[in-house]
């Protein structure tokens, strides 16, 4: 799966990073510490690691490469995948620091740190998958008449992008910019999120000139990653 990868640079201090490791790197005095086994592959997210070793260490020590199931992630070194890359130099020891983005990817993946000489692997990275959520709108008609009998039904059924659909949001319709749905004259029948996850309802639009110009109603929600809307165009005919 093609991943988007994106590296911020942040000279915080290590103290408050969890360690893992082994007794291979430990004997050379070597550290690696990071923020979190699991974060979000939203893009926002991050994951941020560090390779601390003792200053007098070995010069084959100071090429670092962050690698995963996946590809290369970071080396010390600009790349594909890297835009900045940092080290830090202190007075009793020098770090490798990567903070990596993830965009797309939400699988589970094994971190490897490599580092001439040794090798630190299978440490389990996981993405906590973060889907977008999309709407899917449904009518019964897209001409309707004008005559106060005839209606527009409008359904929406909220899904994120594996397909799993999602329950308890507010929809709102509003036509033409205008008339939204508190206008019991023109919206009625409202039905909310059912345990199928559809909202739908009514438009009669009485008396509103009939044209073959398209018109449209917006229909919007508040979802975890901000407000969607979508149009739903249609003619009023007589």
């Amino acid at each position: 799966m093609k991943k988007y990868l994106f590296i911020l640079i942040i000279f915080t201090s290590c103290i408050d990073l969890e360690e893992f490791g082994g007794e291979n790197y430990y004997k050379t005095g070597i550290k690696v510490v990071y923020n979190d086994a699991d974060f979000i592959a939203d893009g926002k997210d991050s994951l941020r690691i560090a390779v601390i070793m003792p200053r007098e260490a070995n010069e084959e020590f100071r090429t670092v490469k962050f690698k995963a199931s996946q590809g290369v992630f970071f080396e010390n070194e600009k790349s594909e995948y890297v835009t900045e890359t940092a080290f830090r130099s202190g007075s009793d020891s020098i770090e490798f620091i990567a903070i990596l983005k993830a965009s797309t990817s939400t699988e589970n993946f094994n971190l490897n740190i490599q580092i001439p000489e040794l090798y630190i692997t299978n440490r389990l990275v996981r993405p906590k998958k973060s889907y977008p959520e999309a709407m899917e709108i449904n009518s019964n008609k897209v001409k309707v008449l004008n005559d106060g009998v005839d209606f527009l039904e409008i359904s929406v059924k909220l899904t994120k992008d594996n397909g799993k659909v999602t329950q308890g949001h507010n929809v709102s319709f509003t036509y033409n910019d205008t008339i939204t749905m508190d206008n019991n004259l023109y919206f009625k029948n409202y039905s909310a999120s059912d345990s199928n996850g559809v909202s739908s309802i009514r438009f009669y639009p009485y008396n509103i000139e009939a044209s073959s110009e398209p018109r449209y109603i917006t229909v919007s929600t508040e979802t975890s990653n901000g407000l969607i809307e979508e149009q739903y165009e249609f003619v009023i005919s007589e």
